[in-house]
C-alpha cells in the first residue's frame, strides 16, 4: 500500500486516489489509512461523481456561505478543532479478524477526554459531532425537549431520494 506523509494537502492527495493509502508521520509511523469509497466506475468522464445529486434542486444551488462535505481533508481538521476545544485525543487501532465496512484489517477508534467526559467514535467527524451534541444538550442528551422529536421526524419525512445520476426519484 502506498504511503503518503501527513501534510496540509492531504485532501488533494486523497481526492486523486482511487486506491487505499496509508498516512505516515515524520518518523514514518503509520497514523491512519485512507480508503476511498469511490471506484473508477463512480467517476464520470466529466469528473462528476456518480451518486451525488448534481445541483438538481434549488437547495443545492443557493449557497451564500461555506459548503463543507465530509471528505479526505476534513478528518484531520476535526481533530484539530477537538484539540482546540481543550480535549485530550487518542487514536487506537483494533485488529479485525474479518474486515468490515471500508477498513482494512484494523478499525480506528478515536477518543476525546476532557473534564471527566469521554467521547468515542470511528471517525474524527463523528467524534466532533458527539462533542457538539453534548455541548448543545448536556448530560441529559437522551431526553427529548418539547418539539425536538417532531423536528427530527420532519427531517426524515421530507428526505429526498436520488438515483445514481443525481436525478430526483418520485416518492414511493
Amino acid at each position: 500500500m502506498e504511503q503518503v506523509p501527513l501534510s496540509d494537502n492531504l485532501g488533494a492527495i486523497f481526492q486523486s486516489r482511487l486506491v487505499p493509502v496509508q498516512v505516515v508521520d515524520g518518523k514514518g509511523k503509520v497514523i491512519g489509512t485512507f480508503v476511498p469509497r469511490l471506484t473508477e466506475d463512480d467517476v464520470k468522464p466529466d469528473g462528476v461523481v456518480a451518486g451525488t445529486p448534481e445541483h438538481k434542486t434549488p437547495e443545492r444551488t443557493t449557497v451564500t456561505g461555506v459548503r463543507i462535505c465530509e471528505a479526505g481533508n476534513t478528518g484531520y481538521r476535526c481533530l484539530l478543532a477537538i484539540l482546540a476545544k481543550g480535549f485530550h485525543v487518542r487514536l487506537e487501532y483494533h485488529k479485525l479478524d474479518k474486515p468490515i465496512l471500508h477498513w482494512d484489517d484494523h478499525m480506528p477508534w478515536y477518543w476525546a477526554k476532557r473534564n471527566g467526559n469521554d467521547f468515542m467514535a470511528y471517525t474524527p467527524e463523528a467524534l466532533l459531532g458527539l462533542i457538539a451534541m453534548h455541548e448543545v444538550h448536556g448530560d441529559d442528551w437522551r431526553h427529548w425537549a418539547d418539539g425536538e422529536q417532531e423536528a427530527v421526524e420532519r427531517i426524515y419525512d421530507t428526505a429526498q431520494t436520488f438515483d445514481r445520476d443525481g436525478n430526483l426519484l418520485p416518492d414511493e
